[in-house]
C-alpha cells in the first residue's frame, strides 16, 4: 500500500522505493538467505528515513542517491 499511496501524500520517493522493493522481492531466489533479508531491511530503513525526514516529492539529490544505492543492492542480489 505504501508503494501505491506514497505519491498521493506527496511522498513520491516512497513510491519509488516501494516499487524498487517489490521488484527486488519478485526476483529473489527461493529460499532467501540472510543477505536478502538484510537488503529488504535496507529498503525499509530507507522508507523510515523518508518519513522521519519528511522527504517530499522525489527527494532531489538525496532521493536520487537513495534510489541509486537501493538499485545497486537489488542488482547485486538478483543477477
Amino acid at each position: 500500500d505504501m508503494k501505491g499511496q506514497g505519491g498521493s501524500f506527496g511522498y513520491n520517493l516512497m513510491t519509488s522505493v516501494g516499487n524498487e522493493l517489490c521488484r527486488m522481492i519478485e526476483k529473489l531466489p527461493a529460499p532467501i538467505g540472510p543477505a536478502h533479508v538484510e537488503a529488504i531491511g535496507v529498503h525499509i530503513d530507507s522508507m523510515k528515513l523518508i518519513i522521519t525526514q519528511k522527504i517530499k516529492g522525489d527527494g532531489g539529490k538525496m532521493g536520487a542517491a537513495i534510489l541509486a544505492g537501493l538499485q545497486k543492492v537489488s542488482t547485486k542480489l538478483t543477477t
